[in-house]
């Protein structure tokens, strides 16, 4: 399992919860999402090819359940296929907010929500996929990512932040996309500020690409 990657999805489900509570439902579906896509990674390990793991295709690996069932064979029906129809409705529903802006429905989304719970949940409490030699700095990637994605949202609240494969050599690299009236130099720049931080409290390097959304 990746540990920092659970934190990270735990974080993302607090995000969608009081963004939820805030009727602010298409947000809610775009964190609640990447909350669950982080957790299946978390439970999975790291694709064999590429550096991020396909959406559809994360889904399809997770609930299978090869992961904390290492005899289930990959061509059996999943071992989680309860989960299949939610998760990838939510999967929609992030693609509804974040590209064509139409409304998700909130009594939809509210039982979403307690799926995303009840993967993590999962991931909990069976593991994960053995990861040989974690890194010791996963703990500490972990509270950094999260350090940085609450101080942007603090400053910009409703901004959309997710984790993207790197550029170079940095430890993370998240895609920051903010609304048109918002500078992208300016965001960029206090982007760069929190990276700062980040680099002189844990010696760990993340990288910001800002965009319009």
């Amino acid at each position: 399992m990746i540990p920092f990657r659970l934190e990270i999805s735990r974080t993302y489900l607090d995000d969608a919860m009081v963004l939820f509570k805030d009727r602010r439902f298409n947000s809610a579906a775009s964190r609640a999402y990447y909350a669950s896509y982080q957790a299946m990674w978390a439970a999975l390990g790291e694709p064999e090819e590429g550096r991020v793991w396909r959406h559809l295709a994360i889904i399809k690996h997770f609930l299978k359940g090869y992961w904390f069932e290492p005899g289930h064979k990959e061509a059996s029906p999943g071992l989680l296929e309860d989960k299949r129809l939610p998760l990838r409705r939510l999967y929609s529903y992030r693609i509804m907010s974040d590209y064509e802006g139409a409304t998700v429905d909130e009594h939809h989304l509210a039982g979403l929500l307690e799926t995303v719970k009840q993967i993590i949940e999962i991931v909990e409490k069976k593991g994960g996929k053995q990861i040989p030699e974690v890194k010791a700095m996963d703990k500490n990637l972990a509270e950094a990512a999260a350090k940085f994605v609450d101080a942007l949202h603090h400053m910009y609240p409703g901004i959309h932040i997710e984790p993207i494969a790197g550029f170079e050599d940095e430890d993370f690299t998240f895609e920051i996309a903010v609304p048109s009236n918002l500078s992208i130099d300016e965001v960029l720049d206090a982007c760069h500020k929190e990276c700062i931080k980040v680099e002189d409290e844990y010696g760990l390097f993340i990288l910001p690409n800002v965009v319009h959304a």
